[in-house]
């Protein structure tokens, strides 16, 4: 449907990605493609590009083929409808009885695969803050996004094909992430210090974070922990040679099951297509185009995440407006300074929302204290929510 050098491949190329926002989406495709010919609708055909991948009973790919076909989705579930489905099989309608044989056993292999990931990867949890907007696009409530195991199910899936789709080439659109350097970890040594957080003495990575990530449990502070983990690392990016993905902990790993809603996809479809057909003259000039591409793609997305968050903190700088003077509980994430606002995340009223506080030494606080903080002044045009801690519990 997209084809080179098309106004529909330049429009998309321009965009990116999809961008999210609580209430609508900005597709990177017409939504003519991106909600209907391009999705798996229930009971009606589709043309896709599939991974068949064969595993054994470690949890280790034997073999994989890549191929184009046409699926016929027989059952459109929600993440909900999985989760009931899973925790209460003996339960189930008899209408989804039949997908029981394909779900249970999936559900075994996606648990050994997670943890055999885990092994060498890492379990940051930093869930999404779902925000529901009013009919007036009006700030309703927020909701921290729970994952489950049919969040789980998706993702080890996609990962799977995702790591088989590297594999492909030596030279091409990679999703990478950098290893960090040393003096990194060293200030996130020095900052957890401060929190009473004392990693082991190793230069073994995944051993310092497991550690630090057991010592945050026992603090309860995991997820705000997580945050700082990830803040010190360097960003994910698309490269179009190799470093590894520290993150996930895989040598090779590349963007592959989401060519509607972003142009790093596309572009590795296409190449995908190149190789398996042995079309040499279309695979060297997708090549070509890769060193620009790349960049391209990692700037746009910046850019598009910046536009979404943004959004957020101007729902989130609306609803203070229309409550200034009044006091909610929150947690300290940064410390300030005499130089700089200690920011408080609110854990009531607009949960996630950030509020700037004014440095007071007086105060004596520690990073994550619950505290009182009342709603000074809310600026729309600089998007930002100042106010005043007035306890600390």
């Amino acid at each position: 449907y997209v084809r080179e050098f098309s106004a529909l491949d330049s429009e998309a190329k321009k965009r990116g990605f999809t961008i999210y926002f609580p209430h609508k989406s900005i597709p990177m495709l017409p939504r003519v493609l991106s909600e209907n010919l391009c999705s798996l609708n229930e009971r009606v055909d589709r043309l896709v590009f599939v991974f068949q991948i064969h595993l054994d009973q470690s949890g280790r790919v034997e073999k994989f083929k890549l191929f184009e076909g046409i699926i016929h989705s027989r059952r459109r579930f929600t993440y909900e409808e999985v989760d009931e489905i899973l925790d209460n099989p003996n339960n189930s309608p008899k209408k989804d009885k039949e997908f029981l044989e394909s779900l249970l056993p999936l559900k075994d292999l996606i648990l050994l695969l997670r943890s055999k990931r885990l092994a060498h990867g890492y379990n940051f949890r930093t869930p999404d803050v779902d925000i529901q907007l009013d009919r007036e696009l009006k700030f309703k409530e927020a909701v921290k996004a729970e994952e489950t195991i049919s969040h789980q199910l998706i993702e080890e899936c996609m990962l799977l094909a995702n790591i088989c789709a590297a594999s492909y080439f030596n030279y091409g659109i990679f999703r990478t992430h950098p290893t960090p350097d040393f003096n990194a970890i060293s200030r996130l040594d020095s900052e957890l210090a401060d929190i009473g957080i004392f990693p082991d003495k190793t230069n073994d990575i995944h051993k310092k974070v497991l550690s630090i990530q057991e010592q945050a449990d026992k603090l309860e502070i995991r997820e705000t922990v997580d945050k700082m983990i990830i803040k010190s690392l360097k960003r994910a990016e698309y490269t179009y040679e190799n470093v590894g993905h520290f993150g996930l902990g895989f040598e090779r790993y590349t963007h592959f099951t989401s060519p509607i809603r972003r142009y790093s996809d596309l572009i590795l479809h296409r190449l995908l297509k190149s190789i398996i057909s042995k079309d040499k003259k279309q695979e060297k000039y997708i090549n070509s185009q890769l060193p620009y591409t790349t960049k391209l793609i990692t700037s746009l997305e910046g850019e598009t995440t910046k536009i979404a968050w943004d959004y957020e903190d101007l729902v989130f700088v609306r609803w203070s407006k229309e409550n200034e003077k009044k006091e909610f509980q929150g947690i300290v994430t940064d410390l300030g300074d005499k130089n700089k606002d200690t920011i408080v995340k609110l854990e009531e009223g607009a949960f996630g929302a950030r509020v700037f506080c004014k440095f007071e030494k007086n105060l004596r606080l520690a990073p994550f204290d619950k505290v009182k903080v009342r709603i000074k002044k809310a600026v729309l045009i600089g998007i930002k929510t100042f106010g005043e801690i007035s306890e600390v519990l």
